[in-house]
This record gives C-alpha cells, sequence and structure tokens, in this order.
C-alpha cells in the first residue's frame, strides 16, 4: 500500500503484469489508521481481533476461491514473512 500526499508522483517498473487499484479522496474522519498485512482499522485493538479470527478462519471465504488460505504471518516483519512463503514482490 502507498499512500501519496500532495500530489506527489508516483512510478513504478515491473517486467510482469499488475493490477493496481487507486483510491483517492480525503480522510473520512481525520483518524490515523492502523495498517498490518490486509488489516486497516482506526483502533490497533480491531487489528489484534482481526488477526485472531484470521488465525481461527472466521472470515468467510472468496466465492469460487478453492485455494488453501493463507496462514497469518507470525511476525511483525511482513517482508521477511512474503520472502519464506515465496509470495516476495
Amino acid at each position: 500500500m502507498i499512500l501519496v500526499k500532495n500530489r506527489h508522483p508516483v512510478a513504478s517498473q515491473n517486467d510482469r503484469f499488475i493490477q493496481v487499484q487507486l483510491v483517492a479522496g480525503r480522510r473520512a474522519d481525520g483518524r490515523p489508521r492502523f495498517i498490518w498485512w490486509n488489516f486497516v482499522s482506526t483502533r490497533q485493538d480491531r487489528i489484534e481481533q482481526a488477526k485472531s479470527d484470521w488465525k481461527v478462519a472466521r472470515f468467510d471465504r472468496v466465492p469460487g476461491d478453492v485455494t488453501k488460505s493463507i496462514p497469518l504471518c507470525p511476525s511483525r516483519n511482513l517482508r521477511q514473512c512474503a520472502i519464506q512463503t515465496g509470495n516476495q514482490s
């Protein structure tokens, strides 16, 4: 995830096909966001709850997705987890 402020240009080069989603606008309520892996919240305790819920598979499966669930990274270093699982980007 990239957060860009004040119209700073962003450039990327990649030799593989990538998909990009752009979301723009003002912050909904001005409060800071906590981001960890795929979880985003205005409260750190909700991030911790999401981690616990992911570990015990409380999230619904994506319809039509037959792949095995991705295990929660046990480390605070998410890049290290991506390298260990072969999902380095």
